[in-house]
């Protein structure tokens, strides 16, 4: 079995598990026919399931491989890690901080991760589309399902 995929499979689904337990602390309400908790839940049972079956796959295949190796190589350990961390920074930053804020930083962060590019031009379109993008998913969630995200320090 390689081990860096049975790894990367039990990670998943453990943060698949931690966001599933985590996602019934949202507040519910009373008046919608579908709780705020319910698309968290839905893919933290993706993420368990994902897991789930790429250490089932690492599993079969490690019965039927030959002496030959077909496992990914992963170039940059560093940028996994990276995202990895950011996540799960971004997971336990959200009550505190706040929905709008952790969700720019996110997707600014993620982007400067896959491309590095210094220039102005390049930074400020990538903090545009980090602002824009939250503001859509914002409105989205919070002004058509109504659903109460968090505002941290932004809430008062």
């Amino acid at each position: 079995m390689e081990k860096k995929n049975v790894g990367l499979g039990l990670a998943s689904t453990l943060f698949g598990v931690m966001f599933f337990v985590l996602a019934f602390q949202i507040p519910e309400k009373k008046v919608q026919s579908s709780s705020p908790s319910m698309f968290p839940k839905f893919i933290s049972c993706l993420m368990i399931i994902a897991g789930l079956l790429l250490v089932l796959r690492e599993y079969v295949q490690s019965k039927h491989r030959d002496s030959e190796s077909s496992a990914v190589k992963i170039e940059n350990k560093g940028l996994v890690f990276g995202a990895i961390a950011a996540m799960v920074l971004y997971a336990l930053l959200m009550n505190s901080v706040g929905f709008v804020i952790c969700s720019v930083l996110y997707l600014f962060g993620s982007m400067f991760m896959l491309d590095r590019s210094m220039s102005a031009k390049e930074i400020l379109k990538k903090l545009l589309i980090s602002i824009v993008l939250t503001g859509v998913i914002y409105y989205v969630f919070a002004g058509m399902f109504h659903a109460n995200l968090p505002t941290g320090i932004l809430g008062g």
